[in-house]
């Protein structure tokens, strides 16, 4: 449903909207054994929004004019923003172990405004203080195969939705609601599992390292005798000279 402003009420610069959040998240990995695997992931929020006002507004209709008969919005004064909760509170509990993972969220919300007009007597609609709890298991198979299941709405929540028929400013001088509906969503079980097509053929060895370099050439010298030996070598000693000739007897 779309909603027109119509007039200078709708354009009060005077509207605010302020609040807080607190948050806590953690595993208790310092727990023995399996333990260690449990976890929490808390938070609380609180808004409080005023000065927004939605008194001059007009039902528009699909053809972008507005509704016969509810042109002059409604007379009651609802100074809040639509789907703005003052409090609201997320619960989760993990695991996650090894193949093991385990999800449970609780989530309430306080009292909102789902609408300023609705679409038929152009009166406020309310939804009461609600709360969810949603679940989901998964499980690793293998490597290549897992299972899961997630559970939605477990507590089979029913939202309360009220008419507000009074205001302050009514001879009555208080807000009065009254039921309008109870709109409600069943349990939901969804099991499923995933298969990675890949295969499981271990990876292909890798590549043998290259050879190591050759060392550098060493430098060399030629000695007398012909042969080669390292620069920093000696070359062998010449050979002794050959002894003398035994003289010849002298005859007589």
């Amino acid at each position: 449903m779309q909603v027109l402003q119509t007039g200078p009420a709708a354009s009060s610069k005077s509207a605010k909207i302020e609040g807080f959040e607190v948050a806590y998240n953690t595993f208790f990995d310092f727990l023995p054994g399996w333990l260690s695997g449990f976890g929490i992931n808390a938070n609380y929020t609180y808004v409080k929004n005023s000065g927004v006002p939605n008194s001059a507004l007009s039902i528009v209709g699909s053809n972008g004019s507005t509704v016969s008969g509810q042109n002059g919005g409604t007379a009651l004064s609802v100074s809040t923003l639509e789907g703005v909760s003052k409090h609201t509170v997320n619960l989760i509990g993990l695991y996650q172990k090894g193949k093991l993972q385990a999800r449970l969220a609780y989530n309430w919300r306080s009292r909102f405004l789902v609408t300023p007009i609705d679409c038929c007597i152009a009166l406020p609609i309310w939804q009461k203080p609600t709360g969810y709890l949603d679940g989901s298991i998964h499980y690793q198979v293998t490597d290549q195969f897992s299972l899961s299941l997630e559970a939605q709405n477990l507590l089979n929540t029913t939202a309360k939705l009220e008419q507000q028929i009074t205001d302050p400013s009514s001879p009555e001088g208080k807000i009065i609601t009254v039921p309008e509906s109870w709109n409600q969503s069943d349990r939901r079980f969804i099991v499923g599992f995933s298969w990675k097509m890949a295969g499981n053929h271990a990876a292909p060895p890798p590549p043998p390292p290259p050879p190591p370099p050759l060392p550098a050439p060493v430098a060399t010298q030629t000695c007398a005798d012909g042969t080669v030996v390292a620069v920093t070598a000696t070359c062998p000693a010449p050979p002794p000279p050959p002894p003398p000739a035994p003289a010849k007897p002298e005859r007589g």
